[in-house]
């Protein structure tokens, strides 16, 4: 079975975000703009559900075929 690394260290990057934003609130520095962490959320998310519906159609391509 295939460990997906990307989909396990996802709370790890949320928590590394929010120590981030933490921090940038007590250094009152602004580290982040919110239309930045919107879009890489969005492509992080799209690229996971790329990946399963193309998992799903190798697997039906693949069914049909035998």
């Amino acid at each position: 079975m295939k460990v997906d690394y990307i989909a396990l260290s996802i709370p790890i990057f949320f928590l590394l975000i929010g120590i981030e934003l933490l921090y940038g609130v007590i250094k009152k520095v602004q580290l982040y703009r919110l239309n930045d962490s919107i879009t890489n959320i969005s492509l992080g998310i799209g690229q996971q559900v790329t990946g399963v519906f193309m998992k799903t159609a190798l697997f039906f391509w693949l069914s049909l075929s035998l």
